[in-house]
């Protein structure tokens, strides 16, 4: 069966290899100096992580209308200072909108009471989805888990959130798979023996909550070893 997108592979100097899947083609960095067995073994994987990024795409119920639109940050963190307002009132102190790595929907750290949003999963969701996971959010600055209590607080402001979590997660899917303005990305970082140096680090995941299994992510990195 023909594979759904084209593979491109440009061998580089480097120590970490890097895949981005951009509009239908899997665009592969791989280093050169890496044993051969590796190399194809490394790209079955980054192929095997394409497939699965095109077939949540291609699972996923047709899109709303998105005329195109972005937030800003601004603008975005009065959203979110007003739905606060009107429910929670958590001690927000600051929203942001992540720019590095899109890996989570959202995350919140409760020692600094900062809330960050993926551009992925904000831009062009739909309304009710992203006021589900504002709220999401702003709970877990009061309880930082996933506990009964958590869920409750959530309930009490969005009676349909298992239903609004799926929609928000499922746009997410989308907006990975499909670009969302941005490509989707992995790595895979240098094989074990050799003397080349110590492993890149893997990327960092932010502030979120420690030790807790996040619902929203990550759909799509994706960093191996051997």
């Amino acid at each position: 069966m023909a594979s759904a997108f084209e593979t491109r592979i440009e061998f580089v100097a480097a120590r970490t290899a890097r895949a981005r899947l951009v509009e239908g083609v899997l665009r592969v960095r791989m280093p050169a100096h890496w044993p051969e067995a590796h190399q194809r073994s490394v790209l079955a994987r980054f192929v095997r992580w394409a497939e699965r990024q095109v077939a949540r795409a291609s699972a996923l119920p047709p899109p709303e209308p998105w005329d195109g639109k972005r937030w800003g940050e601004a603008e975005f963190g009065a959203y979110v200072a007003q739905l606060n307002a009107e429910t929670l009132r958590a001690p927000l102190a600051a929203v942001r909108i992540g720019r590095a790595r899109h890996t989570r929907l959202a995350q919140a750290n409760t020692r600094t009471g900062v809330l960050t949003f993926s551009r992925f999963a904000i831009d062009g969701m739909p309304d009710r989805a992203l006021r589900y996971l504002v709220l999401h959010e702003l709970a877990h600055l009061y309880e930082p888990n996933h506990s009964a209590r958590f869920w409750a607080l959530v309930a009490r402001h969005e009676p349909d959130w298992k239903n609004l979590r799926r929609v928000a997660q499922l746009h997410h899917a989308r907006m990975v798979a499909l670009g969302g303005g941005q490509p989707a990305d992995a790595a895979e970082p240098l094989p074990a023996g050799r003397a080349d140096g110590p492993d890149p680090p893997m990327p960092p995941a932010g502030p979120s909550l420690a030790g807790e299994g996040h619902p929203f992510g990550p759909l799509f990195s994706f960093v191996g070893g051997r």
